[in-house]
This record gives structure tokens, C-alpha cells and sequence, in this order.
């Protein structure tokens, strides 16, 4: 299994023992994703993944797949 992948699932089973679904997370992480671009459209791809501790990969896919950017 690739190293992605792999921390997509440790952060699935991490918030479902904390009682929250992985697609209420991934909402979640799609509307701060789009805050963040809407207060400044200067923000970079790098900076949007530290900020929400979620991987590139993860924070492209929501830019260009949820959010249509």
C-alpha cells in the first residue's frame, strides 16, 4: 500500500474513534480548504497542507475535484 493511501486510512480510523465520519471530515476539510483560498488567493498548495496537516496530494484533489479551481 503507498504511503498516501496509508495516511488517508490512519486519518479515517483516527476520527472515527473520535466519533466522526470520514465523509463529515472530508466536508470539513473542504470548506476550511475553501475559506482559506477565499481569504487570500495568494495561498499555496504547500502552505494550505501545513496548515491543515493534510497531505498535497489530499489538498490538490480538494482544489481541483471538490472545489473546481
Amino acid at each position: 500500500m503507498d504511503r498516501q493511501k496509508f495516511e488517508q486510512r490512519c486519518a479515517i480510523k483516527f476520527c472515527v474513534k473520535l466519533g466522526e465520519s470520514a465523509t463529515v471530515t472530508y466536508d470539513d476539510n473542504v470548506e476550511t480548504v475553501r475559506s482559506l483560498v477565499r481569504s487570500d488567493h495568494r495561498t499555496m498548495l504547500g502552505m494550505i497542507s501545513s496548515e491543515l496537516n493534510l497531505n498535497r496530494f489530499t489538498v490538490h484533489q480538494i482544489l481541483t475535484r471538490d472545489l473546481d479551481m
